[in-house]
């Protein structure tokens, strides 16, 4: 998922923001102190320490805030904005399943929830919290694109152009809708269509990133314009080392051209930089294959 552009994206402290200013945490320890059972004290704290940076004793009070009124959906998601900022996606998710159980008419705990879903892999559990917050506040932000991003990963790529399309007339100016509409069309063999909309893209601005270029390069692949092709695919292994797609991308199209040797050095660095991708793996059998090497390939 790729940025999480919702309401209110991961980790993005709307809930704290502001909150507990004039307060000092020697004060606010000590009222603890003499009332251990106040959850709103808690909060507070966790608030102020936040505004501070000090995030691990936040997170314990937070913690402490949701064990001391588990009926309240703020509390959760609170201790879910601050899950997110130690990259603990999970238990995040699980804080905001508790937080949208406990009050699910707001839109924007269906946001998060879909946004985490999708970075999970859980697309359909993610459409369904999508389509949930859309039920909620038809004219929330963002959420035609973010329903593309899922659609187009489950393969439904005739909706997520409609959803991309929506989200185009919205905001004519947000690069990753036209990046999204370019990825639908691809998806549908409409290869020409899906160039002038990453084209649209380009236009509307915004950071080209090693995923953009690997996608045009893919699509120029589609029409046969393999030396553009490999071009973006360097491009984007340099901006990227450490980019298995981007390496494994580019190895396909030198084999496209013949540079069979180069192809199988950038294949075979892929599959180092990710031994689990099976499409590098599955590309570098095809040029072993057509190097003549079947033994190295079926072990592939």
């Amino acid at each position: 998922m790729g940025g999480q552009a919702g309401g209110s994206g991961p980790g993005d402290g709307s809930h704290w923001r502001g909150a507990g200013r004039g307060e000092d945490v020697p004060s606010l320890e000590a009222r603890i102190r003499a009332d251990p059972g106040n959850a709103d004290l808690r909060l507070r704290l966790a608030d102020v320490l936040t505004e501070l940076g000090r995030h691990a004793e936040s997170l314990e009070a937070y913690e402490e805030a949701s064990r001391l009124a588990p009926g309240r959906a703020d509390l959760h998601e609170a201790r879910g904005q601050m899950l997110l900022e130690f990259d603990r996606h999970e238990e995040a998710l699980a804080a905001y399943d508790e937080a949208a159980r406990l009050d699910p008419r707001r839109a924007e705990l269906h946001d998060m929830r879909g946004q985490l879903l999708h970075e999970e892999g859980r697309h359909e559990e993610a459409l369904a919290a999508f389509d949930e917050a859309v039920r909620l506040e038809p004219d929330r932000d963002d959420m035609d694109w973010l329903r593309g991003d899922v659609l187009e990963d489950l393969g439904r790529h005739e909706e997520a152009l409609a959803a991309f399309d929506e989200a185009v007339r919205r905001d004519p100016g947000f690069a990753p809708a036209h990046r999204g509409r370019a990825a639908a069309l691809h998806g549908m063999g409409r290869h020409k269509d899906a160039l002038a909309a990453l084209d649209g893209a380009d236009r509307a601005g915004g950071a080209l990133y090693g995923r953009d270029r690997v996608l045009r390069g893919t699509i120029l692949m589609s029409l046969s314009r393999n030396r553009e092709a490999a071009r973006c695919f360097a491009s984007a292994a340099r901006s990227d080392p450490r980019s298995a797609r981007a390496r494994a991308w580019l190895g396909a199209a030198c084999a496209r051209l013949g540079r069979t040797e180069r192809a199988l050095a950038h294949l075979g660095r892929a599959v180092r930089l990710d031994p689990d991708d099976a499409d590098a793996r599955l590309m570098l059998g095809e040029a072993l294959l057509g190097a003549g090497r079947a033994g190295e390939a079926a072990a592939e």
